[in-house]
């Protein structure tokens, strides 16, 4: 029984030895979140599912104005009971190459249920079954590049060649510049 209290005695003792100074870290500053991150990249194959979009050729200096059109048509359609989400906003890029200026085909839409019916001037397609490398990026928009960069350097680490389509899927969004902001980026491959 000596023993069993003199063990307490000792562990109360080292726990005392490693417990903060409350005083000491009231001063101390909280830490400052990251401005974004990034996990790792892993294979997956993405189902089939129906989509609801509005499509485009654009480039990447021009994406804004594709955006501005077809996310207050969705916006609208959802509010209005038109269009059911089954999950995340959606876009698909097609046709982007290593050359950043040429244009590309830009799909933004919903992932649906399966009753659902074109809306104006959005379409309804099924997708494909998407054999991707994927990556979840966390925060504003503005450096998305640098989860795409470590992507690309891991398809390639891996052997892998992309198909030339990518989506992303905006999993939470608040607004193009909120550190919250959570996108999966699924970047096809052969």
């Amino acid at each position: 029984m000596i023993r069993y209290f003199a063990a307490l005695l000792v562990l109360a003792t080292s726990l005392t030895a490693f417990a903060a100074d409350p005083a000491k870290d009231a001063k101390k500053e909280p830490p400052k979140p990251a401005e974004f991150v990034i996990g790792e990249m892993h294979q997956q194959t993405i189902p089939a599912q129906d989509f609801i979009y509005g499509s485009a050729e654009t480039t990447f200096e021009k994406i804004g104005d594709v955006v501005s059109k077809y996310i207050p048509m969705l916006v609208d359609a959802i509010k209005e009971g038109k269009i059911i989400q089954k999950s995340s906003a959606m876009f698909v890029y097609k046709g982007v190459g290593e050359d950043m200026t040429k244009p590309f085909t830009l799909e933004i839409g919903w992932c649906v249920t399966d009753k659902a019916k074109e809306v104006g001037e959005l379409k309804l397609r099924k997708t494909a079954e998407f054999k991707c490398a994927t990556i979840l990026y966390t925060g504003p928009l503005s450096s998305i590049g640098k989860a795409y960069e470590k992507l690309m350097g891991g398809v390639k680490a891996a052997g892998l060649n992309p198909t030339g389509e990518a989506r992303e899927m905006y999993l939470f969004f608040e607004e193009p510049e909120s550190a919250n902001n959570v996108v999966q980026i699924q970047m096809g491959v052969k």
